[in-house]
């Protein structure tokens, strides 16, 4: 397997090579001016050091900033582990540029590079765990995954700082425009819970939710239920929210279950 081990090798050889090479150079000046006369010794040391120059050229055929996209993408595409790839990728912007190319993903994916991670982060511990499913989470995201967009929304929305929360948005927002109905639960509850800074109107939190029940998703029935309860964005009406509830209840969200009990409906009740 190739290693950013490679690289630094490379790197090491280079330096070797130059540090040899201006050694040389200052040997000859100061031969050039103690020992004027001797034309003998000063072909010598000019030979010794076109032979360190020549040395220097193939170092520098070899050094990773003379690879190409199409081997360096080859190389990334060996590489699964997050921290081999950040070493590599800070070598040159060759690699920087072929990390994020799609031709260096490894060939499992990277549904397959994150399962092994989610199965032992119990003990491998969430810090080291939560790198891995990070790196990869924000390289699916690159690609467009919708539910790696979601999941990057929800690490931004985490961290709770302005910035980062327009940033969640816009991570929710290309997840919605790829229709993930998780995706518009969360990004309405982030234009509820961050009206102050986000400056979100509550229609639009309406059609989020709305969109996101049309499409099936149990979550997004109850929240369409409480928006008719509450009369929030919509004309109140109580039997449209018993019906959206006991949809949400029949997919087994235990959210729907707990309205109807609050309103003293029944699961099998016509609305």
């Amino acid at each position: 397997m190739v290693s950013v081990s490679v690289a630094d090798e490379l790197a090491i050889a280079l330096k070797a090579s130059r540090e040899a090479l201006a050694e040389k150079d200052a040997e000859l000046s100061r031969t050039r001016r103690e020992f004027s006369g001797s034309e003998a010794k000063r072909a010598k040391l000019a030979a010794e050091l076109e032979a360190t120059k020549t040395r220097l050229e193939t170092v520098l055929e070899l050094h990773p900033t003379k690879i190409d996209g199409n081997i360096a993408c080859a190389i990334f595409s060996h590489l699964p582990l997050p921290k081999d790839r950040v070493a590599l990728a800070a070598v040159s912007k060759v690699f920087k540029d072929a990390e994020k190319a799609d031709a260096s993903l490894p060939d499992c994916g990277v549904s397959e590079l994150l399962q092994p991670h989610i199965e032992k982060s119990t003990y491998r511990g969430y810090r080291e765990a939560f790198k891995y499913w990070r790196y990869w989470y924000e390289r699916a995201a690159e690609q467009g995954n919708a539910d790696a967009l979601c999941m990057m929304g929800d690490i931004k929305s985490r961290e709770r700082e302005p910035d980062n929360l327009k940033e969640a948005c816009e991570f929710y927002r290309k997840a919605v425009e790829k229709g993930h109905a998780g995706a518009m639960i969360k990004l309405g509850h982030l234009y509820v819970r961050y009206n102050n800074e986000l400056g979100r109107s509550r229609e639009e939190v309406v059609e989020l939710w709305q969109r996101a029940a049309e499409m099936g998703d149990g979550k997004g029935m109850f929240y369409r239920g409480w928006l008719y309860e509450k009369g929030c964005g919509v004309e109140k009406n109580t039997q449209t929210a018993i019906r959206w509830y006991r949809a949400a209840a029949k997919l087994g969200r235990a959210s729907g279950c707990d309205a109807l009990r609050r309103l003293g409906v029944a699961l099998t009740d016509e609305a």
